[in-house]
């Protein structure tokens, strides 16, 4: 798994002088499903968990775009309280109308700085991570699928 930060750089001058500035901006996670994750094609729900298993966000995910190669999920996350926010995209990759690979990205903001949570897919977890400094995260998990239709 792969962990990146990401910011936003500017330069300021102040006083004649060239000061670089960075913002915190999302914890960037990138990795594989967890090893016999179930087929995303019939989801219904993504759902960010805190640590003592609360749901803070959730979402119902519906389907944006299908092609014969392709079908695209989304939902717009929304926080149970506070003003969190996010949105999760699951996309199924399809050879002969068997989907051979899926992935899911989740854009989550404005929750508790430097906090683990968990991200729930239909009541299974899928992945914990813990968001950067600002409260953010982007995640990104893939894997190959043996034959589902």
């Amino acid at each position: 798994m792969q962990r990146a930060k990401f910011g936003v750089v500017g330069l300021l001058l102040v006083g004649g002088v060239a000061v670089w500035q960075m913002t915190a901006s999302a914890q960037r996670i990138v990795g594989p499903l967890p090893p016999g994750s179930e087929s995303f094609a019939s989801a219904k729900s993504v759902e960010i968990h805190d640590a003592s298993g609360q749901i803070v966000l959730h979402g119902d995910l519906v389907t944006s775009e299908e092609t014969a190669d392709e079908v695209e999920r989304t939902a717009n996350l929304v926080a149970v309280s506070g003003n969190a926010k996010g949105k999760a995209e699951v996309e199924l990759g399809r050879v002969g109308g068997t989907v051979s690979n899926q992935e899911i990205e989740v854009e989550i903001r404005r929750l508790a700085a430097s906090t683990s949570f968990k991200l729930v897919v239909d009541g299974r977890d899928i992945a914990q991570f813990t968001t950067s400094r600002s409260g953010n995260a982007d995640l990104k998990y893939t894997s190959k699928m043996s034959a589902t239709k």
